[in-house]
C-alpha cells in the first residue's frame, strides 16, 4: 500500500477519532497545524470549518 493512502486514512481516522477537531487529530498524528491543513488540502479532505466551530471537519 502506498505511504499516501496510509497517509489519508491515519489522518481521516484522526479526524474521525477527535470528532472532526483539526488541531487535536495533529497532535494525535504529531503533525503541526500548518501542515496537516496541508495534507487535508493535498488529498481533498472535505472540510467544514468556520471560526465558531474551532477547526472541525465533516468526514
Amino acid at each position: 500500500m502506498p505511504i499516501e493512502v496510509i497517509e489519508e486514512k491515519s489522518i481521516r481516522n484522526a479526524i474521525m477519532a477527535t470528532g472532526g477537531n483539526i488541531l487535536k487529530a495533529a497532535e494525535m498524528l504529531n503533525l503541526s497545524r500548518a501542515t496537516i491543513y496541508r495534507k487535508i488540502k493535498k488529498y481533498g479532505i472535505e472540510t467544514n470549518t468556520s471560526r465558531l466551530e474551532g477547526d472541525r471537519v465533516s468526514v
